[in-house]
């Protein structure tokens, strides 16, 4: 039985989300203690139980407790189901979040998988749908015979009810996925190749239309960007709160950089577009070749299937994962400097 401190490093919630989907893939149970204790409201959030009981519907695994607030939580794996799930987390709560934990999960069913999720598409401390569709699922791709996310409705906080989709069809078997995985190739990103183009995602809700929210947005953006062609992209899309984000993303020959800004209250649109344009041209600058938020996020797949790639600033989520990690797969990773290492 491994034992892990939740109070250790970051201390979030991230580390119960990488412990179980390593737990499905290794056979090992695990114990977490002090869950998410360096948080104002220590405890399994109601993402996080709505993540075990979910994994309960998709797998034959057991759990102790999904009791929010709990402070322990003691995880037995078991096999994985293919089939569909629909899932409501309730109010805003984050929906890439949750796929944080369901998605690696899914790509080692015995069969496709469907997920349908709803709750928050785009809100704080979180990743939005966009970056999740735009950034992070191409990296994936090698790692599923298919993998599609498809967003049917956007959510902000507070009331959410957004809703994505994941179709998966798995590459991998669970059981077996450890001799399956030189069919593929390791998740090398030594460099980033030639800037392609800018796109930039602007959305807001429907009743900032008339303000033209989104397109303030994107222009604000636009016009403190260069370096290539820019594909702005604008919308006001129907949702039950009112709220904006900008996704701006630079793809380049062998890699993508992204970065997000959540719009808010007494926050200009002008502002919201000019700190996602300042944002990306920080990464840019930096001599990654993966950006910060997606940093932590490839881990578990270079310790899966080897790999390396550099990244701008260590952070606590970083560091956090590596520990976490070395407990289920000793040895498959390594930081050195501003570099991930399988």
């Amino acid at each position: 039985m491994i034992t892990l401190d939740g109070a250790y490093g970051e201390g979030g919630g991230q580390m119960l989300r990488t412990a179980l989907v390593l737990s499905l893939l290794t056979d090992q149970p695990f114990r977490i203690e002090r869950i998410r204790h360096n948080r104002p409201q220590p405890g399994l959030k109601a993402q996080h139980a709505h993540i075990l009981k979910a994994l309960l519907q998709m797998s034959d695994s057991a759990v102790d407790t999904t009791q929010e607030g709990a402070l322990a939580v003691t995880f037995y794996p078991g096999r994985l189901r293919s089939g569909s799930l629909t899932v409501n987390i309730g109010t805003a709560g984050a929906i890439p979040l949750f796929l944080q934990t369901l998605l690696p999960a899914a790509l080692f069913a015995p069969g496709p998988v469907v997920l349908t999720i709803t709750g928050g598409t785009d809100v704080r401390g979180a990743p939005p749908a966009d970056f999740l569709q735009h950034v992070l699922l191409p990296f994936l791709e090698p790692y599923a015979q298919e993998i599609a996310l498809t967003i049917h409705k956007r959510g902000f906080y507070p009331k959410g009810g957004g809703q994505v989709e994941v179709r998966v069809v798995p590459r991998f078997a669970q059981q077996e996925w450890l001799t399956q995985r030189a069919d593929v190739p390791a998740l090398a990103v030594v460099e980033r190749g030639v800037l392609q183009r800018i796109r930039i995602f602007s959305l807001a809700s429907r009743d900032l239309r008339e303000r033209q929210v989104a397109t303030r947005q994107a222009a604000a953006c636009q016009n403190r960007l260069s370096g290539g062609p820019i594909q702005p992209v604008v919308a006001h899309v129907p949702s039950l709160s009112p709220g904006s984000i900008i996704t701006a993303v630079a793809d380049y020959t062998q890699t993508r950089l992204g970065v997000d800004v959540l719009g808010e209250r007494g926050k200009s649109a002008e502002q919201v577009g000019q700190d996602a344009a300042d944002a990306l041209t920080a990464e840019m600058s930096a001599r990654s070749t993966v950006d910060r938020h997606t940093a932590d996020q490839l881990m578990l797949w270079v310790a899966l299937f080897g790999g390396r790639y550099a990244f701008a600033e260590r952070t606590g989520h970083i560091t956090t994962n590596a520990w976490v990690i070395e407990h289920f797969l000793p040895g498959a990773l390594r930081l050195e400097g501003n570099e991930v290492m399988g």
